[in-house]
């Protein structure tokens, strides 16, 4: 017998919780997390679902949930049945790793909880196109902290080349 691959049942969405993140402790001095707190809530308020908790990470890098802590608690909470969705401003600030993300989201989908990004339609939805979307935003995900990755290292070895600090001058 082959299994037919099926789409995730989620539950209806009453409870949300929203997922911030953003890479560096500089970034977290600033106003991104206010924002996408911002956002995630303002978007919550107006589908009507109540915020159950908001987790965050600062100056966490997307590429890897180890040393995410918040993301480790929303995790744990979605399996203890805390709320019914996660809500994300993009998907990368949920994971820059498709591994992660697929990993993940399989998880969240056991427990009928699913990821809904504010800036990429189509995340979460219940539909093949919904399921594409899903996977096209990791993969792009991931294509851009690798990509950020090769110019940050070509950068470096340019300055070195030149005799320059590859940092902060002391």
């Amino acid at each position: 017998d082959r299994q037919v691959k099926r789409l995730p049942e989620y539950r209806e969405i009453r409870r949300v919780a929203p997922y911030l993140r953003v890479s560096t402790a500089e970034q977290a001095k600033g106003h991104s997390l206010d924002s996408q707190r911002n956002e995630l809530v303002a978007w919550a308020r107006s589908q009507g679902w109540k915020v159950a908790k908001i987790y965050e990470d600062a100056g966490a890098s997307g590429t890897s949930v180890e040393g995410r802590p918040g993301f480790q608690q929303m995790i744990a909470d979605a399996q203890a049945g805390s709320f019914d969705a996660v809500l994300v401003l993009k998907v990368d600030r949920f994971a820059r790793s498709i591994r992660d993300s697929t990993l993940y989201r399989e998880l969240l989908n056991d427990h009928g909880v699913q990821i809904k990004s504010r800036t990429e339609p189509g995340v979460g939805e219940r539909t093949p196109a919904g399921f594409l979307m899903g996977g096209m935003s990791d993969l792009w995900s991931e294509f851009y902290s690798v990509q950020l990755s090769d110019n940050v290292a070509r950068g470096m070895a340019t300055r070195a080349r030149k005799g320059l600090p590859l940092g902060d001058v002391p």
